[in-house]
């Protein structure tokens, strides 16, 4: 970390601190304090610029460019008019508490001043004064240059760069100087500062995860603002989020994770796919069995190892593509052939990696080691394995519990020519999908789930009895008939609710043994028919 920990106060520092007397211990975080800042301030770009400019600078179209901000986790988004107003009232809140905090800071020098000044220690005032200036200049620099007052000669450098380049895609540039732009500007500003914000309407902005929200600008693109704006008018903004719709998929995501992280724990407490269990059977033919069995088995493991069969959650319990491609390789070692068969059978495929493939994972494997992530790199002509999903698997000794020098010679025996590369294998897997989607529509079509037909409850009959009454006794005419039957059709549903309450309610654990209970006493049925049939044939 660059930040240096400050020096723990007692509570007699701390209180001499309030008080507004120095100490010694003050004094050395209050120089700590101005270090961190101080690194804070020099540190060119954030995590999210950083990665913001890498793929900015990687990338050579517009719609690249806002792939690979989502590749990163980051969301391009688009600001609605909507979204103008919550910028706005998040900025002004923003404002207003570096505001107090920055009030707070002054009013603590200017109580040490006084202090000093009464003491009659003139180079401790000066000390404290230059530390007030600084503070002071520290604060208008972290500010728009909208913000501040006093026009463009009380800008500083970075503030009257980014005056600049908003002047430039001014529309009035021609008619009006630079500094009545900067003057105008910051007059409108200060008239509903409540209204204002940084962002227009329809400009792309980058959301990170933590839902702030990111200009495109020249800091964090390193690139002319003309330019910057001509670029990204490439970008498809139909498809893009709005900021709130941003916002909105980060708590989705967020509380998925959190959820998926009690599942552990649920599941302990109630599992949702339960052990059943297993019927122990000691006749002397399932010995003999047994022995058969114990004889006959083949010795070589053929079914992946639990760290990688593991599904990746409770909810979904599919086989992983780890373990079905470690099974394909054990079962078929001395079969090529049969490998890409069965990798085939599984819905995964081979594919060979191109000269530009992998000059573009050499590319990504070193942007994501100067961002502290990882990016897998892969070699002209080796040969990979892609799942459904697109995800890419090398062949290597975690997915095939085999020697890399084994799996080279295996693969040497495979033409590598009939394997697609990366991006043409993705297509294909895209065409699968759509082929799949396509048929479940039309089984959809072809047969329709019919929906369960409900009786009319109770209270719809009373109702409806209530009110044939009244027409009946309003018109003079006889219903006697339907009245009956209505009568006895509430008789009958009302006793079937006294029914519903007055019975008893088994709970979930009287259910699951129930069940246990059923499924031992089929398994008892059928044993027991089965040794009758034995009996009969050893009779005959």
């Amino acid at each position: 970390m660059d930040r240096t920990p400050g020096k723990h106060m007692g509570p007699h520092a701390a209180a001499m601190e309030k008080q507004g007397a120095a100490t010694e211990k003050g004094d050395i975080n209050r120089e700590i304090k101005e270090r961190n800042a101080q690194r804070a301030k020099d540190r060119p770009l954030s995590r999210t610029e950083g990665e913001i400019r890498l793929a900015y600078q990687l990338t050579d179209r517009a719609q690249a460019f806002a792939e690979a901000l989502e590749d990163r986790g980051l969301i391009l988004a688009r600001v609605t008019p909507e979204d103008l107003q919550k910028l706005a009232a998040l900025e002004k809140r923003r404002f207003l508490e570096m505001e107090a905090e920055h009030g707070k800071k002054i009013a603590y020098l200017d109580t040490r001043i006084c202090v000093e000044d009464d003491r009659g220690n003139r180079e401790k005032v000066e000390d404290l004064n230059r530390s007030r200036e600084k503070l002071q200049t520290d604060y208008d620099a972290s500010i728009p240059w909208m913000a501040r007052t006093g026009g463009a000669d009380r800008l500083t450098p970075k503030q009257l760069q980014m005056a600049r380049d908003s002047y430039a895609g001014w529309i009035h540039q021609g008619r009006h100087a630079f500094e009545d732009y900067v003057f105008f500007t910051q007059e409108n500003w200060a008239k509903n500062p409540a209204d204002r914000s940084r962002f227009k309407v329809n400009q792309l902005v980058v959301v990170d995860q933590l839902g702030f929200v990111y200009g495109l600008t020249r800091s964090n693109t390193g690139e002319d603002p003309k330019a910057l704006r001509k670029y990204i008018r490439e970008i498809e903004t139909a498809p893009l989020f709005s900021v709130a719709g941003a916002w909105q998929v980060l708590k989705a995501v967020h509380d998925h994770r959190r959820e998926e992280a009690l599942w552990p724990e649920r599941e302990k407490a109630w599992p949702i796919n339960p052990p059943e269990p297993r019927l122990v059977r000691t006749s002397t033919p399932d010995l003999f069995e047994r022995a058969g069995e114990s004889v006959t088995r083949d010795p070589r493991r053929l079914e992946a190892p639990a760290e990688i069969n593991k599904p990746h959650s409770s909810r979904f319990q599919e086989q992983p593509a780890r373990a079905r491609l470690w099974e394909a390789y054990n079962r078929h070692r001395q079969a090529p052939g049969r490998f890409v068969e069965a990798l085939e059978d599984e819905g995964l495929l081979l594919c060979r990696v191109t000269k530009s493939e992998a000059d573009r994972s050499y590319r990504n494997a070193t942007f994501a080691r100067a961002v502290n992530h990882y990016s897998p790199r892969y070699s002209e002509g080796e040969i990979v394995a892609m799942a459904p999903d697109g995800r890419v698997y090398k062949l290597n000794e975690g997915n095939t519990d085999a020697d890399p020098k084994d799996i080279e010679r295996f693969l040497k025996r495979l033409d590598r020519k009939q394997f697609p590369g990366i991006e043409e294998a993705a297509k294909i897997m895209h065409q699968r999908a759509e082929a799949q989607q396509a048929t479940a529509e039309l089984m959809k079509r072809l047969f329709p789930i019919k929906q369960q037909e409900y009786e009319r409850s109770l209270g719809v009959e009373i109702r409806l009895l209530t009110h044939r009454i009244r027409r009946a006794v309003s018109l003079g005419i006889e219903i006697g008939d339907q009245t009956v039957r209505a009568g006895s059709k509430i008789l009958g549903g009302g006793f079937g609710v006294l029914e519903a309450l007055f019975a008893t309610r088994m709970t979930p654990e009287q259910r699951r043994d129930a069940e246990i209970a059923e499924f031992e006493r089929r398994k008892r049925a059928a044993e027991q028919a089965q040794h009758q049939l034995r009996g009969t044939e050893r009779e005959r």
